[in-house]
């Protein structure tokens, strides 16, 4: 396949690996499966996607793979405790240290309208009511950082937190297709066999499904989707020291005796 059909097969960035990557592996195994029993056919991988790009099935190939992980992301901040950002600023929290979380309480005081510090008391006696205190500053830094060319690290630790995240919503299927895909390839594998001599192509894609199937069943966890939602959260929040840097609070007005 051409490098240009696959940027179009593929998209841009984000689209690429977080939405579209993670369809094409839930299928790559049954594709194998194909090449297995038709190695001489390979060419045939290209035309498939070139087809697939022509009737727009790209988007839906997206789509297919964003809606699984979107449903499972409230049940896993709900897992979790809150989502990543959310658990980070508690007081309670003690992943990023009490010194870091005061920093960034304050730098969000500082940028976010109406934000206000929930003590660890208040916090404590109104949980809800601190969660979206802090709930209300990851939204602004959010919109604050969509400029992914200032802000390249909070772009590349989104990609990978979607990216795992679609990943385990399409665990099952990935998991079903993988299994079919290793039984035929190991069919097709023993049938060569019985054909010829020892079959390289057949046998090197049975070990990539097998490869795929240990992936799906032990790799992609929440455990795993946890890891990289912190990331992203504490690339998030650090923004707030460069955003608080740049921010200018108006000058206080003073009496002319200079008491205020």
């Amino acid at each position: 396949m051409e490098k240009k059909g696959l940027d179009v097969l593929l998209g841009d960035q984000y689209e690429r690996r977080a939405r579209r990557l993670p369809a094409l592996l839930t299928v790559f195994p049954i594709a194998l499966v194909i090449g297995a029993f038709f190695p001489e056919k390979q060419a045939a991988f290209g035309v498939l996607a070139s087809t697939v790009t022509a009737f727009g099935l790209t988007p839906l190939l997206a789509q297919l793979a964003r809606d699984p992980g979107r449903r499972l992301q409230a049940g896993l901040f709900l897992a979790w405790g809150g989502s990543p950002t959310t658990r980070l600023l508690r007081h309670r929290d003690a992943l990023l240290g009490a010194a870091t979380r005061a920093r960034y309480h304050q730098n969000l005081a500082k940028l976010v309208p109406g934000f206000k510090i929930p003590t660890a008391k208040s916090e404590a006696l109104e949980p809800e009511a601190a969660d979206d205190m802090y709930q209300s500053g990851t939204t602004f830094l959010i919109d604050a950082t969509r400029d992914h060319s200032k802000f390249p690290l909070v772009f590349q630790e989104n990609i990978n937190f979607g990216f795992r995240r679609n990943l385990l919503g399409l665990r099952r299927y990935g998991i079903t297709s993988a299994s079919i895909g290793t039984a035929l390839c190991i069919v097709a594998t023993a049938v060569a066999w019985w054909k010829d001599r020892f079959p390289p192509v057949q046998a090197a894609y049975t070990v990539v499904d097998i490869f795929m199937l240990v992936t799906w069943i032990f790799a992609i966890t929440p455990t795993w989707v946890q890891t990289a939602g912190d990331a992203y959260a504490r690339a998030l929040l650090g923004t707030s020291d460069t955003l608080a840097s740049g921010f200018a609070r108006p000058a206080p007005t003073t009496s002319p005796t200079g008491t205020g």
